[in-house]
């Protein structure tokens, strides 16, 4: 119990942070006409940075703490059938543990947190405004990565587990679509508050 309401405090801090500032402008560095090498570099650790800062946040409360809610709610209504029986993942269905938990948490929230946050900042100028862009981003997400690599894949064994189908589309529909919120808020004040890298100590601090 203690562990599932970690992840609902995560999941609320992360989703609550983006959906107050998923309608801010995304600020990009003041443009100037020729662009020196030292100048695009800068630029790219801008970005380097902001991927990894609201991408790693986004990641672990959305997609880490709030995946394994939606693990754990379709644990339960799975039924008594789907208790102690091993998903893809080699986990027990209906077994909680701080463990896994935090494991699923930083794995998963990680690393898929970094990979979408990049995507985003490629295809951000191709989306509408916010909140309309984050939502159109996570859809994006759900339809392209959601059904081809994971969850919901054709071969998915685990909805033959936990379910039922339908909730399990619902539920991870849901999250992608409040993820995209999520990053594109963490984003959006992001880019207003981390600054192109100088050497003053501020700069270098953020």
């Amino acid at each position: 119990m203690a562990v599932m309401a970690v992840c609902g405090v995560l999941l609320v801090a992360g989703l609550g942070a983006g959906l107050a500032w998923c309608r801010r402008p995304f600020h990009l560095p003041a443009a100037e006409p020729r662009l020196s090498a030292n100048e695009v570099a800068r630029r790219f650790v801008w970005y380097c940075a902001l991927a990894i800062t609201g991408g790693i946040v986004a990641g672990i409360t959305v997609i880490g703490a709030g995946g394994r809610l939606a693990m754990r709610l379709l644990a339960v209504t799975g039924g008594d059938a789907a208790q102690g029986r091993i998903t893809e993942a080699d986990q027990i269905v209906g077994e909680i543990t701080a463990t896994g938990t935090r494991d699923f948490i930083l794995f998963t929230g990680i690393f898929g947190g970094l990979i979408t946050a990049g995507i985003y900042l490629v295809v951000r100028r191709y989306l509408p405004r916010n909140p309309l862009g984050g939502l159109a981003f996570g859809a994006g997400l759900l339809v392209v990565l959601g059904t081809i690599v994971d969850p919901l894949r054709d071969d998915n064994p685990d909805f033959d587990i936990v379910g039922p189908g339908w909730l399990s589309v619902a539920v991870f529909s849901l999250l992608a679509l409040a993820y995209g919120l999520a990053v594109a808020g963490w984003m959006a004040r992001l880019s207003t508050w981390l600054p192109l890298l100088s050497r003053e100590w501020r700069v270098l601090a953020r």
